[in-house]
């Protein structure tokens, strides 16, 4: 039989990929208050820190990519916008 697996708590996703960004302003900006207090509130916190890092490295790449190309700062500007979107 398979086991269920156990989602990793929003401290735990914080640590693993944006320990730069203070925890505190993730579940600031998706509950309002300083910590989460139900398994719930943790699970929404911990999606959006993994969103946010998503788009972060997703970001990092393209950028890293858009350095070696040697982009004009006009092309850089579409790419970001085009990351945005």
């Amino acid at each position: 039989m398979g086991r269920k697996r156990h989602a990793a708590s929003a401290r735990d996703v914080h640590e693993a990929y944006m320990p730069h960004v203070p925890f505190k302003f993730y579940t600031n900006m998706v509950l309002g208050k300083d910590a989460p207090e139900s398994p719930a509130e943790d699970f929404r916190v911990a999606e959006r820190i993994r969103r946010e890092a998503e788009l972060y490295f997703r970001s990092q790449e393209e950028r890293a990519a858009a350095s070696e190309q040697d982009l004009t700062r006009e092309e850089r500007v579409a790419l970001s916008v085009k990351l945005l979107r």
